[in-house]
């Protein structure tokens, strides 16, 4: 027979049962909330400060080691080590990583001597500098003394205790570059290229120039430096002339030293002048 009365005991301790169990979490939630907010008032100041006491001592040791101590410059052949030095214009606590790779470059190029630069970092503690200076093709004699690169560019004044000891290109003036600059700068690479079309001759007489002189009505001529052989080029194709010259200088053999004056300017003709053996023309 079923007890009713046992049912309805069994059915109030279950509830007194989960009665008292919520109350228990409702009580330890109560205590956690109000636990920790004022644990974490007080712990989190306290963490930041360990975190930012950590982040400098950090910052200094890795600033220590990473400051730059040492420069590798390379290249240099004309500008000194310490002008160098000047135009990188780096802190006695330069940090490695606090230097902008381009501005270097830029700053670099500054001097008229360096064409290019690359700049680079090494760890822990250096800055790579590989420094490309110009280089000098010839003078270009005007109211000015200018050197001359490879590439037909003016890219600096000669200045007092410079050498002047490269092939002269004369008779070029300040003037015609103001009045027609494109012309100018025309007659210049023309001027380049028989330097550097003589300089590949086999004959060394031809090679080793002394002069290149500009003439607005007649072209371009050269002077050998061993004889000082007057030589008319006139404008352009200069390895055809310089081929019609060696075959020239074949020809005459042992004469070929008496020459004083050749003209290869008209295509397929050479005129010359030969020395006296008393010296007169």
């Amino acid at each position: 027979m079923f007890d009713f009365r046992e049912h309805k005991r069994r059915q109030l301790r279950a509830k007194r049962a989960k009665f008292r169990l919520r109350s228990r979490v409702r009580g330890l939630l109560r205590d956690l909330h109000e636990g920790f907010w004022p644990f974490m008032r007080k712990a989190v100041p306290t963490v930041l400060i360990l975190a930012l006491v950590g982040w400098a001592g950090l910052a200094a040791a890795t600033g220590e080691l990473f400051r730059v101590r040492d420069v590798r410059i390379s290249g240099l052949r004309h500008v000194p080590r310490t002008e160098v030095i000047g135009l990188l214009g780096l802190s006695a606590d330069q940090h490695l990583f606090d230097v902008d790779l381009q501005e270097l470059r830029e700053r670099l190029q500054r001097n008229h001597w360096i064409e290019d630069a690359r700049v680079a970092r090494e760890l822990p503690d250096r800055l790579i500098v590989d420094v490309v200076e110009q280089q000098v093709l010839a003078v270009a004699r005007m109211e000015q003394d200018y050197y001359v690169n490879p590439q037909g560019m003016l890219f600096k004044e000669v200045e007092p205790g410079e050498s002047h000891d490269f092939i002269l290109i004369s008779g070029l003036r300040e003037a015609d570059f103001a009045a027609n600059q494109s012309e100018a700068l025309f007659s210049l690479a023309e001027a380049v290229e028989l330097i550097r079309v003589a300089q590949l001759s086999d004959e060394s007489e031809l090679s080793d120039l002394s002069e290149v002189h500009y003439d607005p009505v007649r072209g371009l001529s050269m002077v050998t430096l061993d004889h000082g052989i007057w030589i008319e080029m006139g404008r352009g194709g200069f390895a055809e002339k310089l081929e019609r010259l060696e075959a020239l200088h074949a020809a005459l053999g042992s004469r070929a030293a008496r020459l004083s004056w050749t003209d290869v300017s008209v295509p397929q003709r050479a005129f010359i002048r030969l020395k006296t053996t008393g010296g007169r023309r």
